[in-house]
């Protein structure tokens, strides 16, 4: 295999998606090109700014905000099991969910979640508490916004 292969690949897999520098370095090792080839390429790409970290991380970030299913905790751990540093994960989530009030979001998913209902027992704050935990928020926030449907059985 040879440097213009990798390249090749490279581009090839970057047209698909969107892919960060550690998700594009295993892809390629996968596909049997060399690390020498693989780094080289690969500072290309970024030295034009086709692989760029920070702008991958943001934009996910800012999409799953918007799209208000799931919250920052779960967002940030996505981005660093993507390849993404702690300390970039940590600000593209604080920028996009700034934006997006991540209260707002929990209180949504928790309306469509309870689909009208006005109260919960024991059991079921158990339960959608969890659901809203592995969502990705903060739980505080949850049981802030659990208060108001709590009944005590």
């Amino acid at each position: 295999m040879n440097r213009e292969s990798c390249l090749s690949d490279a581009l090839r897999l970057l047209s698909i998606r969107d892919l960060t520098e550690h998700q594009l370095r295993m892809k390629l090792e996968a596909r049997g090109h060399p690390s020498t080839e693989i780094q080289d390429v690969i500072e290309r790409l970024q030295s034009d700014h086709t692989l760029n970290d920070e702008r991958l991380a943001h934009a996910r970030a800012r999409r799953e905000a918007e799209r208000g299913r799931k919250g920052p905790h779960r967002v940030r751990r996505e981005l660093e099991e993507a390849g993404v540093t702690a300390s970039l994960a940590r600000a593209a989530v604080t920028a996009a969910f700034g934006e997006a009030d991540a209260g707002q979001t929990l209180n949504g998913l928790l309306q469509k979640r309870l689909r009208g209902l006005t109260a919960l027992n024991q059991t079921e704050y158990r339960r959608v508490y969890q659901y809203l935990l592995r969502r990705g928020f903060d739980g505080a926030d949850i049981v802030s916004a659990l208060r108001r449907y709590q009944r005590l059985k």
